[in-house]
């Protein structure tokens, strides 16, 4: 195998990068599948003829079916010299069509358009002919199910029983944004009501059709079915629409008002409990405590007495079974009262007593803990799961733990030998049995150790642990514990910062070096310096991500490191005790959000649904009227968001309907696929699915009129929920030679009265105010508001910092009105009197530029008369292009070049005699400034110097002269503080007495 894999990837390494990561699975499936082909022996003729067909269609992409083929053919060619007649393997075939948006199984498009005009646009008059009213009412009813269906994205006509089952008081009730949700733990899934959903629910639960509803809801949806198909349909339509089953109506009713392509990609998402979805879309903290964990006490392992190996416990095992099969049989309900169970358990405890190798040690006593107290997630298991358990961890102990020496060996050849155990379960769901036997045997002292976050599994649809913390809180945590603190904690909110907002797993952050950090380039790049956990995971996380403030601690902690480790390579974070800090800060976020399940992790599961939503905004070009609570933070405002979008341009990799949200949020997160992210990672997706596929619902007037009906004051709430459709909508219809669609319905064989035209009007609703009317009508609900926390006031007088006098200047020279300008930056303008510089900073250029308005902030206080004579020397050399030829000039330079925080430089000067006295005078200065010298020969005699350092690739270079334009007016502004406001006392002044020598 490692031969073949060696040679195979020799032969393509020119092949394109995801054409090479195919090469392993296509040699694996002919080593399962085929391994005579790999063999010395001489094959058949038709032997790789054969293969081929199969081997092509298990390919998923073209770049996998591209490297099938390659490796047929390398196969062959090698194969054929003890093979003469050997045929060559068929040209590759194209791969297999996609899915298609509507297949074959979803109802034909006509009957779904058809059907919901008569959902949005019912007939003139209800109910049946010759049927009774209360089937009538149940034909109404099952519409305005429908309509809840249609309106909220519900698919599973299993989900719609079970909304109707739950009562009034599990729902949960928003009033800014207005809005109705509910989770189904059963279901695993979450339901979103709009509007008209929460209308019709708040109209709905206190009438008596309400009990029908909850216990038959599929009847309702039937007879009202019936009366479409028999009352305003030709016979030869309804004996078409008769045959279509309540299921395949509910699936496909809102197949066109969905977004299809996001229907079909994120269709899948791990919901949030309801106590962190009510703290991340309104900012309550309600208690959210971890779920309880069961187990047998941990005790020590005893030391194996003549029992070395698994198998020599083979009788052993299938007592164990027998055991349990028994009790399946005598006890199939499971009942825990019964005798049989306890005297099961009692059989079970005894076999854990008998002397055995250690590893069935292991599995036995964690099948004994299940079968005593359940797992995490359920109380009790099933006789029949814990035998599916014991096979797979039989098949496990088997592969990775054949002899009693394997825990002997150190932890990165135990985890390697874990490793491959989990590689020989196709099945995500036995490898994820495994891990949680894995982790039950971590509790145990003496075993080897063994980080599980290293070991790579295939994705599941396993349930997790989802958690999700709003922006807006995590800062005002991270704000709140650093206040006061010294450097460690400092550094701790920083790591914590990095989890937060650039998704970095805690050994990454922890490893992280500070060279891998350019601000130049705006990339925080993961390495594969240390072994990581996929090959994914060296990748390249673009600065633009995260948010200003968090950059320029991040500069910091990065100059910090350069001065410790005298201006050499460093980690970012070292000397300090980490297992502390995370605990103390972990503690005080728990407290704090009131979640006794968060842990660090969790930051990185938030990242991950902070830069969906933020991608997906600008995607789909999305504008919320109004915000959770979650989206009130300047990560989703439009500056930030105006910078990704430049940055991802400039990358190459434009914003667009089509832009591959998962998969480039999967490639940052440094997962194996998009699959994995979606399945366990992003949290939001239901409500942001919703969001963007909302389309506005128009509606009959009488419908909207009866669901408001509570009072005498229905036709004044009508004037303020329903809104008419312009006359010229109606006509455009006409014009273009079609049935208008927003008139009122025409019904073949509708003979009955029809009521008003007024009333069979059709018009599009005002959410906000009907959802204000469904939400204070709703008993019983759990109703919450947005927080909205007050803005922080920003004094009158106030020294601003330099970032913050740069936006200003920028502000002015847009042509701001004075009004948007603070009071001291206009009284230093009207003084002020040369032009204001204008200084434009790319996406690309902004990591540089924070980390240069950070170097000057914190040496500004410090600055000497001769470090800003520097600037101005620097100022006027570059202006002038030429090289800086007097000693004193060059001295000037480097002062300034220290003022900008400019570091690790390399100054090139040149001459005739790199020995002579002024040659060696030069390279003191500059080396007593802590840059380095690059001598660069020349048949001049002078000594001379570059004003740009030596290969210096500093992106803010060409915009040098505008920079000290700003900093040179950032002084002037500084000084005139006094004069502006003599209350003032700024410590940005120069103190008295420091002479320009200082």
């Amino acid at each position: 195998m490692r031969d073949w894999l060696a040679y195979f990837e020799s032969r393509l390494a020119l092949e394109p990068r995801r054409v090479r990561e195919a090469i392993p699975d296509a040699l694996a499936w002919l080593t399962q599948h085929a391994p005579k082909t790999l063999g010395a022996a001489p094959l058949p003729d038709s032997a790789l003829a054969r293969v081929a067909g199969k081997l092509y269609r298990t390919a998923t992409t073209r770049d996998a079916l591209t490297a099938y083929h390659q490796v047929l053919l390398l196969l062959w060619e090698q194969q054929v010299l003890n093979s003469p007649s050997l045929r060559q393997p068929e040209v590759w075939r194209p791969l297999p069509p996609d899915t298609p948006t509507v297949a074959q199984y979803h109802l034909p498009v006509g009957w779904v358009e058809r059907l919901t005009a008569d959902l949005l646009r019912p007939p003139v008059s209800n109910g049946f002919v010759g049927h009774d009213a209360q089937q009538a009412d149940a034909a109404t009813c099952g519409r305005w199910l429908l309509v809840v269906a249609w309106e909220s994205g519900v698919e599973s006509l299993a989900i719609l029983k079970a909304m109707c089952q739950v009562p009034v008081s599990e729902w949960v009730g928003f009033q800014s944004p207005a809005a109705l949700s509910l989770y189904l733990p059963d279901e695993a899934t979450r339901i979103w009501l709009g509007p008209v959903g929460s209308a019709l629910l708040s109209y709905l639960s206190p009438q008596p059709i309400w009990a029908t509803l909850k216990r038959h809801p599929e009847a309702c949806i039937t007879a009202w079915l019936e009366q479409v198909t028999q009352c305003y349909v030709v016979p030869w339509e309804g004996k078409q629409l008769a045959g279509i089953r309540i299921s395949e109506l509910v699936r496909d009713i809102g197949l066109l008002a969905r977004s299809i392509g996001l229907r079909g990609i994120w269709a899948s998402y791990t919901p949030l409990p309801d106590p962190v979805m009510i703290r991340s879309f309104t900012g309550h903290c309600l208690p959210v405590s971890a779920p309880k964990s069961h187990g047998l006490p941990i005790m020590p392992l005893p030391a194996t007495e003549g029992r070395a190996t698994f198998l020599q416990d083979a009788e052993l095992h299938r007592q164990l079974r027998a055991c349990l099969s028994e009790y399946q049989r005598v006890n199939p309900q499971d009942r825990r009262q019964r005798r049989s169970y306890r005297q099961a358990q009692q059989q079970l405890m005894a076999l854990a007593q008998q002397p055995m190798s250690r590893a069935s040690l292991l599995a036995v006593r964690w099948l004994v803990a299940l079968f005593t107290h359940g797992s995490a997630w359920k109380a009790k298991l099933a006789a029949s799961t814990l035998l599916t358990y014991h096979s797979s961890l039989t098949r496990f102990i088997k592969t990775a733990w054949p002899e009693e020496a394997v825990f002997a060996l150190p932890a990165e050849a135990f985890t390697a030998c874990c490793q491959s155990g989990l590689a020989s379960f196709e099945q995500a769901e036995s490898q994820y049995t495994v891990l949680r036997f894995l982790q039950f045997c971590q509790r145990h002292p003496g075993m080897p150790t063994l980080d599980l976050e290293e070991l790579t599994v295939l994705s599941a649809q396993g349930r997790v642990r989802a958690n999700y913390l709003a922006p807006a809180d995590f800062d005002e945590v991270c704000l709140r514990f650093a206040r006061g603190k010294g450097r460690f904690e400092q550094q701790i909110v920083l790591f914590m910062q990095l989890c937060y907002y650039a998704g970095l797993r805690e050994d990454e952050a922890l490893s992280l070096q500070c060279q891998a950090i350019s601000f130049d380039t705006g990339i925080l790049y993961i390495t594969p310096d240390k072994r990581r956990k996929t090959p994914h995971a060296v990748r390249k996380i673009p600065l633009a991500l995260l948010p200003p403030s968090v950059v320029k601690a991040l500069s910091a902690q990065c100059d910090a490191q350069w001065i410790r480790h005298a201006a050499k390579p460093a980690p970012l974070f070292d000397d300090w005790h980490y297992a502390s800090l995370e605990t103390q800060f972990i503690n005080f976020l728990r407290e704090a959000m009131n979640d006794t399940t968060l842990v660090t992790h969790s930051l990185r599961h938030s990242c991950a649904n902070n830069w969906t939503v933020m991608l997906s905004m600008l995607a789909f070009d999305y504008h919320p009227v109004s915000r959770p609570y979650f989206l009130r933070h300047a990560l989703f405002e439009s500056a930030q968001l105006g910078g990704i979008r430049a940055m991802l341009a400039a990358l190459g990799s434009p914003v667009s309907l089509y832009f591959p949200v998962l998969e480039w949020v999967s490639e940052r997160l440094g997962h194996a696929g998009p699959a994995t992210t979606l399945t366990i990672y992003l949290h939001l997706l239901d409500w942001l699915v919703l969001q963007l596929s909302a389309t506005p619902c128009r509606l009959v007037k009488r419908d909207v009129r009866q669901w408001i009906a509570s009072s005498n004051y229905s036709f004044e709430l009508q004037k303020q929920v329903f809104v008419n459709l312009p006359t010229r909508e109606v006509d455009a219809c006409r014009t273009a030679g079609s049935e208008p669609r927003f008139t009122e319905p025409h019904y073949i064989e509708d003979n009955r009265r029809a009521l008003p035209q007024s009333d069979n009007k059709v018009g599009e609703i005002v959410p906000d105010a009907l959802l204000s009317i469904a939400v204070k009508r709703l008993v019983g609900c759990r109703r919450f508001t947005v927080i909205d926390k007050p803005p922080v006031p920003v004094a009158k007088n106030t020294v601003l910092s330099f970032s913050l006098f740069a936006l200003e200047v920028r502000n002015a020279c847009q042509g701001s009105a004075d009004r948007d300008l603070l009071p001291c930056f206009l009284a230093w303008l009207q003084q002020y009197e040369k032009a204001l510089p204008l200084l434009t900073v790319t996406a690309r250029h902004q990591p540089a530029w924070l980390r240069l308005c950070q170097s000057l902030e914190g040496a500004w206080p410090f600055r000497t008369r001769l470090a800003l004579r520097g600037l101005s020397t620097l100022y006027h050399c570059y202006r002038r292009g030429e090289p800086i030829t007097a000693i004193r000039n060059l001295n000037r330079v480097l002062y300034g070049y220290r003022l900008l925080g400019l570091q690790g430089l390399t100054m090139a000067i040149s001459g005739h005699d790199r020995q002579s006295a002024t040659a060696r005078t030069w390279r003191r200065v500059i080396e007593r400034h802590g840059y380095q010298v690059e001598w660069i020969s020349s048949e001049r005699k002078r000594v001379s110097a570059a004003v740009k350092p030596y290969r210096f690739a500093w992106p803010l270079w060409s915009a040098m002269p505008a920079i000290l334009d700003l900093v040179m007016a950032y002084e002037d502004y500084c000084r005139s503080l006094p004069q502006i406001s003599p209350s003032l006392k700024p410590g940005l002044l120069l103190p008295s007495g420091q002479n320009e020598h200082d």
